[in-house]
């Protein structure tokens, strides 16, 4: 018996050294590996990501109350034609850009969402103190003065800086 443990013992402890270091090698060779992958798809989505940040910025650009006013009203249009109008045109600039959200936070996405509709309540609202049969210059002037109210800063401003800000932390 003691023959046997003489030759069983120190293969054993053979056998676990080499386990050990055969395990940390490998170990070593996936984290390696881990991070090349890391890196190749990097490469990709930070491309992708960019270009999310871009068509959000577009997006706020278009919803922008006075853009919208500027691009859709025509002389001939009544305010609850122009209402109509510029929300629909909001819903579908933003439906046109929802798949953005997976690129960016959710906190971004969130922002996004809730500036689209606060401009469509924005416009409801004015609309509705407005009689819907007058001419959309009206519309026109009360969107300038609730511009004035805010002294210029428009949610679709502030939702842009964060998106601008989101975006230089992906380098």
């Amino acid at each position: 018996m003691l023959e046997i443990l003489k030759y069983t013992i120190p293969a054993l402890i053979v056998l676990a050294t080499s386990w050990a270091l055969i395990s940390s090698l490998l170990k070593a060779q996936l984290k390696e590996q881990e991070l090349k992958l890391k890196e190749n798809t990097k490469h990709i989505t930070t491309p992708i990501r960019l270009q999310a940040y871009e068509r959000l910025a577009l997006l706020m650009e278009r919803i922008d109350l006075f853009h919208l006013n500027s691009q859709l009203r025509t002389p001939s249009m009544t305010v609850a034609e122009l209402q109509l109008l510029m929300t629909n045109q909001i819903r579908l600039e933003f439906d046109h850009n929802v798949s953005q959200q997976i690129y960016v936070s959710n906190e971004l996405w969130a922002r996004v969402r809730s500036t689209k509709e606060e401009m469509i309540m924005t416009i409801n609202k004015l609309g509705m103190n407005i009689s819907p049969n007058i001419p959309a210059k009206e519309l026109s002037r009360a969107l300038l003065e609730y511009l004035n109210e805010l002294d210029g800063v428009l949610p679709t401003q502030t939702t842009l800086e964060a998106i601008k800000a989101e975006a230089k932390f992906i380098f």
